[in-house]
């Protein structure tokens, strides 16, 4: 019953072709399912619903929509209309979708190289793990994430000097490194690591640990051989 100059510019259409038609652009069906359950649980008590989906274009492009559709109703609660105000969100989804790309980009990265990466705030919950962090302590990146070392380590002594090194990489923001630190893994081996942590800001660090195992038992065995 009634669309304004923009709806029709954007569509490449005149207003007279649009009023008192059923014109609907071409939709996905996924997207016009959802559109149509948003629709239909529309009532009197919540009349509003917002959401977003996808348009095809004559010439074949995608674009990206945002809408608010309100219900209008009757004396009798009959729906007699709709009113919606949209505008183009292709941008932003764009921009959205270049941007969990390249999470996902760098995620894959940190979860290949074999050392230890971990992101800690002040209060020493894991913002951030990779996964040889994770297998390390035999749980998850989803899983570790905002708990403290305690919930994966039982050893109070190792939980403790992690914590001190965590207070003084902050308190004085500064780098700190740590050449050798015996860590027990999951299955109750230890492993020997050379770590480094670095401040990010005041109350987050960053925490990078090789493996030096291999070297520490090469460096046993030569000292044996040598005696």
């Amino acid at each position: 019953s009634y669309v304004n100059e923009a709806y029709a510019r954007f569509y490449g259409k005149d207003r007279r072709q649009l009023i008192n038609t059923n014109y609907i652009p071409h939709i996905p069906e996924d997207d016009l399912r959802m559109i149509k359950n948003h629709i239909a649980g529309l009532n009197q008590e919540h009349p509003v619903v917002s959401f977003e989906h996808r348009v095809i274009m004559e010439e074949g492009s995608i674009q990206w929509q945002s809408w608010t559709h309100r219900a209008i109703f009757d004396d009798h609660g009959d729906v007699m209309e709709y009113q919606a105000v949209g505008h183009g969100v292709t941008k932003q989804r764009q921009a959205e979708d270049e941007l969990r790309k390249h999470r996902a980009f760098l995620r894959q990265i940190i979860d290949t190289v074999p050392n230890l990466i971990f992101v800690k705030d002040r209060l020493g919950q894991f913002i951030m793990v990779n996964k040889a962090m994770a297998d390390m302590y035999g749980s998850t990146v989803e899983d570790m994430v905002g708990r403290i070392g305690e919930d994966f380590n039982p050893h109070e002594e190792e939980v403790e000097a992690f914590r001190e090194e965590d207070s003084e990489v902050l308190d004085q923001q500064q780098p700190l490194f740590i050449p050798q630190r015996a860590i027990t893994n999951a299955r109750g081996q230890k492993r020997w690591y050379a770590t480094t942590k670095l401040p990010l800001d005041q109350d987050r660090l960053l925490g990078v640990a090789v493996d030096i195992s291999e070297r520490k038992e090469a460096e046993a065995e030569r000292a044996r051989l040598e005696k």
